[in-house]
């Protein structure tokens, strides 16, 4: 029985193996291999667009991409972009949360609110363009409404500061974090909000969804009934 359940198992493994085996090739291929090659010839002289004899010059590229102003203007942009990934985690826990409830219809809206991830990133680009639109945009308009129904700029005038409008999103280059656009530091006239944040936006409302939101429902769904009912007599 031993070893028939050996050889069993030795017969499992190798069928295991070759399942595994096109995903294993496809990784080892498109991905492991790339990215060992980028970095092996970062370490030289190598140049796709000219020919050169090739040579190892150690650190030198790297010392020359940190000393490259633009390259910190590019890192400071790209980690204000991923700012918004902590709300999107946070917002599709909560979302999932929301969606778990026991309700009439529920399901309808889980389909409703994981349908953005079945949408193209062409036709969303499209759909959040003209959201953003500042002169005919949905976003703009409720804005504009909202300052004239609670009278923020009369209350603004009393106290002496300037009246406000809605942001002109993706024409504007202000932001929230106050960074000029040529060059890393703070500037207070870019205080505001522009094509930065509207980026952020939309990216949080595609993720808060997708995903995110699909996992965090599948382990919310799997947690034994017995610990809810113990966590709402315990409190």
């Amino acid at each position: 029985m031993t070893l028939l359940g050996s050889a069993r198992d030795r017969r499992e493994a190798r069928a295991a193996l070759l399942f595994l085996l096109p995903n294993l090739l496809g990784f080892l291929l498109f991905t492991a291999g790339p990215v060992a090659f980028c970095l092996a010839i970062s370490f030289s002289n190598w140049n796709l667009q000219r020919t050169v004899p090739f040579q190892w010059i150690g650190l030198e590229n790297y010392a020359r991409l940190l000393s490259d102003p633009e390259f910190w203007l590019y890192t400071v942009n790209t980690v204000y972009l991923m700012a918004g990934m902590p709300v999107a985690i946070a917002g599709s826990l909560v979302l999932a949360l929301l969606l778990s409830q026991r309700l009439r219809g529920i399901t309808a809206y889980r389909t409703l609110f994981y349908l953005p991830s079945f949408t193209s990133g062409i036709a969303l680009i499209i759909l959040w363009k003209a959201l953003y639109n500042p002169d005919f945009g949905p976003i703009n308009y409720g804005l504009d409404w909202l300052i004239e129904a609670l009278r923020v700029n009369h209350a603004l005038a009393s106290l002496g500061f300037q009246p406000v409008s809605p942001p002109e999103w993706l024409q504007s280059t202000h932001n929230l974090a106050a960074l000029p656009v040529e060059r890393v530091g703070f500037d207070p006239s870019q205080f505001g909000l522009g094509a930065r944040d509207a980026i952020v936006i939309m990216g949080v409302w595609t993720a808060v969804g997708g995903n995110n939101m699909l996992l965090f429902l599948a382990g919310i769904s799997n947690i034994p009934t017995e610990l809810h009912e113990a966590a709402a007599i315990d409190g």
